[in-house]
């Protein structure tokens, strides 16, 4: 409905990650700020969403191909963002790259989540 294409991607290799609800509810609520923000003040057609699971842990990337990262200084966003990741003992960065866009990165460590053997 906004207009931008999105480019999904998930790929968890060898062991899956167990997330409590604390851990999953805040990393959901990073990527719903995240697209909101990119909806709003991007200006970008097209993002990329890679959430990605390893045995070093989960990562969540939102990218946009729009203006770069801009703080107005408006809003809670960017600062929610970052005490959300911290709760849960996630590293968060925000950064734009030199290709141009604007770049959300969550690592959560799998020392910070329960870990799970995959079955298959």
């Amino acid at each position: 409905d906004a207009g931008i294409a999105l480019e999904w991607e998930a790929i968890a290799a060898g062991e899956s990650l167990t997330l409590s609800p604390p851990q999953a509810l805040n990393l959901g609520r990073i990527l719903r700020e995240a697209v909101s923000n990119l909806i709003k003040h991007a200006g970008s057609a097209r993002a990329h969403i890679r959430l990605a699971a390893d045995a070093t842990g989960l990562r969540l990337e939102v990218r946009d191909f729009g203006a770069g990262c801009v703080n107005s200084g408006s809003g809670r966003g960017l600062a929610n963002m970052t005490m959300r990741a911290a709760r849960i003992g996630a590293e968060f960065r925000m950064e734009s790259p030199a290709s141009g866009g604007c770049e959300i990165r969550v690592r959560l460590p799998a020392a910070r989540a329960g870990r799970q053997s995959d079955p298959g």
